[in-house]
């Protein structure tokens, strides 16, 4: 691609000598800045955009340069752009849907909601698209889902059912009781790793407690105190850290279930193109 581009550059520089035209006027610098954007070079067809727009006014330049913006992941000033083609322009609705997308992208979902509320601010064209970007604000967010109802609504089949599935995972997380691991390990050693479904660690906890406590027992019957009080403290050990080790799995299996959730979640939205139109400016 690269190779092609050059290629591209230095023919038409080469005509453009030869015809006296000059390579870096504003209309060329449209042009290849253009052909950039086609190609999806869109570092350098931001500069070539910023560098006509900095001599000539545009509204499918200014569109294009806040989604080269966009695309190289400097959302707000994304935003910024797309906000300024709001009026007057040939691309409003697109520049609102934009403005929606990068302060999403952003992760300004304060904002988002907001300005969600202004209704000029909406576009009628794409209204579908911003509210379920409103709703996938809701699902990234630490805070306690709104009502279902509303949030997905602006979802069809499929996308509907899936959500629907997220959004119950999410509100009522299948978390394990800590207090109650930890306590069915007090009573009987590995039984709260078994209720976590560490099945091999909490038979492993059983057999290594109950083992030192029967040695522990065993000599101290044959009168070998020494040996049975060192087998004691093993078991003891062994009963108080399988209680600590219960615990901490407790907590570290509840974050998982968060994490992997956020996870799935996100790679859906990002598999679905969060649900995005493709847009040809």
């Amino acid at each position: 691609m690269i190779k092609n581009t050059l290629l591209i550059f230095f023919t038409f520089a080469t005509i453009s000598f030869a015809q006296g035209i000059n390579y870096f006027s504003t209309e060329n610098r449209k042009e290849f800045g253009n052909f950039l954007f086609e190609s999806g070079d869109f570092i350098r067809a931001n500069q070539e955009y910023r560098e006509f727009l900095s001599k000539q006014e545009n509204d499918t330049i200014r569109v294009r340069y806040a989604e080269t913006l966009f695309q190289i992941e400097r959302f707000t000033e994304a935003a910024d752009y797309f906000k300024s083609a709001f009026y007057n322009s040939s691309f409003e609705d697109e520049a609102r849907l934009g403005y929606f997308k990068s302060l999403f992208f952003a992760g300004l979902y304060d904002d988002f909601k907001k300005d969600l509320e202004i209704n000029e601010y909406i576009s009628p064209v794409y209204k579908n698209n911003i509210m379920k970007l409103n709703t996938m604000t809701y699902y990234l967010e630490k805070n306690p889902l709104p009502d279902s109802t509303e949030l997905l609504s602006y979802f069809e089949d499929e996308a509907r059912i899936k959500m629907s599935e997220f959004y119950l995972r999410k509100d009522i997380p299948e978390r394990k009781n800590g207090t109650k691991a930890t306590l069915l390990s007090a009573l009987i050693p590995g039984s709260g790793k078994i209720y976590l479904g560490e099945y091999g660690d909490g038979i492993t906890a059983f057999i290594a407690t109950g083992l030192l406590t029967f040695l522990a027992v065993d000599n101290f019957n044959a009168n070998h105190k020494l040996r049975g009080a060192m087998f004691s403290g093993l078991a003891f050990l062994s009963y108080v850290g399988n209680i600590y080790g219960t615990a901490l799995a407790a907590e570290k299996f509840n974050i998982g279930i968060k994490v992997n959730l956020d996870k799935e979640i996100r790679l859906y939205f990002k598999e679905n193109n969060y649900f995005l139109p493709e847009i040809k400016y």
